[in-house]
């Protein structure tokens, strides 16, 4: 079985990206549904956040306040960093997991969609790496929307992040998504045909 990356910058469009493979029957497994669960009510990772954050941090049914605790850690460098190794340990424990499974289902392929993996210097344990990209201008539209933050939070949400150009160059592959989608998925072909010598189906 291989296991690819896709990663990219906030608001760069990786789901899109992650939404066309799933469409071709490409398995994902999601950092962020993971990174959920390691954090529900009662869980390891909630316990953890309490006892260094406060309660402060849950909501009135005891899961975490992610509003509250994105406006932290993006703006608190410290604060990210302990988030971080609470989390991050329990999110690999929990990849592991789901990527045995789809090896005991001898499943060829699997996604991992990601945010950080060039951050974490994780690149080195999957098979490739998948970069999507977008322009800024584009990029920080679609952050402000989806958000509904101000500009100057979306740029300081951005800069939080390795750059683009960084990224690129240590991506084997880079999916540009600031035009059409058309586009995007004919690059999401070329892509996965060079991984694999086969063609996604539309």
């Amino acid at each position: 079985m291989k296991c690819f990356a896709l990663t990219g910058g906030i608001a760069s469009g990786k789901s899109t990206v992650s939404a066309m493979l799933q469409k071709s029957n490409i398995p994902i497994i999601n950092a962020d549904v993971l990174a959920r669960q390691v954090v529900e009510p009662n869980s390891v990772g909630i316990r953890q956040i309490v006892e260094t954050f406060g309660k402060d941090f849950l909501d009135n049914s005891g899961a975490l306040n992610r509003k509250k605790m994105s406006d932290l850690v993006f703006t608190n460098a410290e604060a990210r960093k302990k988030l971080e190794n609470i989390t991050h340990p329990l999110i690999a424990e929990q990849l592991r997991f789901e990527l045995n499974k789809y090896e005991i289902q001898k499943t060829p392929y699997v996604i991992y969609e990601a945010p950080l993996i060039f951050e974490k210097g994780l690149q080195s344990f999957f098979d490739a790496t998948i970069l999507v990209t977008a322009q800024v201008p584009i990029q920080e539209k679609r952050l402000k929307k989806r958000d509904n933050i101000s500009i100057q939070e979306v740029r300081t949400r951005i800069k939080t992040q390795m750059s683009t150009a960084e990224k690129e160059k240590q991506a084997h592959f880079v999916i540009d998504n600031s035009g059409m989608l058309s586009e995007t998925w004919d690059q999401l072909q070329h892509v996965w045909f060079q991984l694999t010598k086969e063609s996604l189906k539309p």
